[in-house]
């Protein structure tokens, strides 16, 4: 075990002095179990942000897709193409919808 000393304001002591007090347990132990929940809590809110960034690139995604569909219904003329990489109308989509959002 390392020791360790530290400083802190009065209303932080009194504030661990009761968690150790309400816990039946030592001083040194209230400040261990409190680092501990301060370094989870750290952890859980950097998981969530990455969550977070993970679903706002889902809904992108589905969003390009429904607005490719309409596109594609209000546009799409099944006799004459044979080649959608030919389709000018939706190369321009494509380009639309490209420019920064998916760097996002």
């Amino acid at each position: 075990m390392v020791e360790k000393h530290i400083r802190m304001s009065l209303e932080d002591s009194l504030k661990v002095r009761d968690y150790a007090i309400d816990r039946n347990i030592s001083i040194n132990k209230a400040l261990n179990e409190l680092i501990k929940e301060g370094l989870n809590k750290n952890e859980t809110v950097n998981f969530m942000n990455k969550l977070y960034k993970q679903i706002n690139k889902i809904y992108f995604n589905q969003e390009y897709s429904i607005k490719l569909l309409e596109q594609m219904y209000s546009d799409f003329e099944f006799d004459s193409l044979s080649n959608p990489k030919l389709s000018d109308t939706l190369n321009l989509f494509k380009y639309k919808n490209r420019t920064d959002k998916m760097n996002n």
